[in-house]
């Protein structure tokens, strides 16, 4: 602050999303009529200002998430589950090995996961042992900072072929949602259900 001049530079945290933003106000004489915000000239597009986000990194996941299943039951697990998954990074720095617990349909189930990324690619690599048995291996494309789409290979369960498509969003530091959609004996993909992730202590 010089005189009734206010420069400089802020930052805060909104929703787990950082913002800076640069300050230059000018005190208005005492008296003096308000000054109007400048208007758009007719037509014109208003520009749109780049959205935080987060950075493409293993240590994303890192941590103890809070999670909710909502969908319909099929082999790959019951519906409604929920319960909580831990994170731990492993040895080799570019992994992490998931732990999860919880309850479907009233009953506990434990399962376990180990995701890697490649930061050259920004390939993630997800393998998945379900409760129900079923591995689940699939490989997720994380070139766009605010979504995942997953690959993921078919599996084999009694005479039928099954197939997920996943999506992965990244909405906050905090928070990460997950869609599912199947496809059963090579038929149109339907939605399977919705997960929301939250990390644990996060308001």
């Amino acid at each position: 602050l010089q005189g009734d001049v206010l420069k400089g530079t802020g930052s805060l945290d909104f929703g787990g999303n950082p913002f800076t933003f640069e300050v230059d106000l000018k005190r208005a004489a005492e008296g003096a009529a308000p000054v109007a915000p400048p208007q758009s000239p007719p037509g014109r597009q208003r520009t749109n200002v780049p959205q935080p986000q987060q950075k493409q990194s293993i240590d994303y996941f890192v941590g103890q998430w809070n999670f909710k299943f909502v969908g319909r039951e099929s082999a790959f697990g019951p519906s409604p589950r929920e319960g909580m998954v831990t994170f731990t990074k492993r040895p080799d720095g570019k992994s992490v090995e998931g732990r999860s617990e919880g309850t479907a349909d009233g009953s506990p189930f434990k399962e376990s996961s180990i995701i890697s990324f490649d930061e050259a690619t920004r390939m993630l690599t997800i393998t998945e042992k379900l409760a129900g048995g079923l591995s689940v291996n699939s490989q997720g494309d994380w070139s766009s900072p605010i979504s995942i789409r997953c690959n993921v290979k078919p599996v084999k369960v009694k005479s039928q072929t099954l197939q997920l498509k996943r999506t992965i969003s990244i909405v906050a530091a905090h928070s990460f949602t997950v869609t599912d959609e199947l496809s059963e004996d090579g038929g149109p993909f339907v939605r399977l259900g919705n997960a929301i992730f939250t990390k644990a202590g996060a308001k």
